[in-house]
């Protein structure tokens, strides 16, 4: 169990650095989608790992 929920927050903050890396040259195109897929990961987060994402993304915003 804990190992699914460090691997799908590790997919989410991929996802991010993809969205990053897009933003960064400009090709923002597929943000939405990325977007939508990090919606549905963080969905499946239990409680404890959604709680460390929300700390992570509200200090140091590492996620979208």
């Amino acid at each position: 169990m804990v190992e699914e929920q460090i691997r799908i927050l590790r997919q989410i903050q991929h996802l991010q650095l993809i969205a990053e890396e897009d933003a960064s040259v400009g090709m923002g195109r597929n943000a939405d989608e990325l977007g939508m897929k990090m919606d549905g990961l963080v969905a499946r987060l239990d409680g404890e790992a959604l709680e460390i994402y929300r700390r992570l993304r509200a200090k140091v915003n590492i996620f979208m």
